[in-house]
């Protein structure tokens, strides 16, 4: 969505075959091929870049993870990230539990749209302010327990295999070909 509201303020100042023009406040803007083109290709990037990172969030250990955001992030962005990965499975299991205890008490979608919208506003209200009670639990739980703002990685992460090499030798190859052979754009 982030990327789809700048895109669409850069993609009327375009160059190239003009399309469609619009008078706005006195200023002519001018939607071309090329700024369609913008949209698509910054798009499918974002598209591409948001799937390959959950597909990396989503199939690492929870410790490899940690030991390789502690090796690359310098102190307080690790744990930000670290903490703030870890708040979001906590998060999204709290909103299965309300959204649950909704529909057991008669909340399902049977009700007019006014009345939906305002049940989940509140839940995710709720959601909110229990979010931040449990962040101010699990702060002073880690304070008691001696954390000091400091993550030591402790779990080493294991060497990459033959098959692993070969199919990175490969996505590699067929990478390097496409860019000597072929145009990618």
């Amino acid at each position: 969505m982030f990327v789809l509201s700048l895109v669409v303020l850069l993609m009327w100042r375009e160059p190239g075959h003009p399309l469609m023009s619009l008078w706005i406040s006195g200023m002519n803007i001018t939607l071309t091929d090329n700024g369609l083109l913008l949209v698509v290709r910054l798009l499918l990037k974002a598209l591409i870049s948001m799937t390959f990172s959950m597909f990396f969030l989503m199939t690492t250990r929870y410790a490899y993870l940690s030991t390789m955001i502690y090796r690359v992030f310098p102190s307080p962005i690790d744990q930000i990230f670290l903490m703030s990965y870890r708040f979001i499975f906590i998060t999204l299991k709290m909103v299965n539990a309300m959204m649950r205890a909704l529909k057991s008490r008669g909340g399902g979608l049977i009700k007019g749209m006014t009345r939906q919208s305002q049940m989940f506003a509140e839940v995710f209200a709720l959601v909110f302010i229990r979010s931040y009670d449990r962040a101010e639990r699990v702060n002073k739980a880690m304070e008691a327990r001696g954390y000091s703002g400091k993550y030591i990685a402790a779990t080493g992460i294991p060497r990459i295999g033959y098959v692993e090499y070969g199919f990175i030798m490969g996505i590699l190859s067929i990478i390097a070909y496409q860019m000597l052979f072929h145009s990618l754009v």
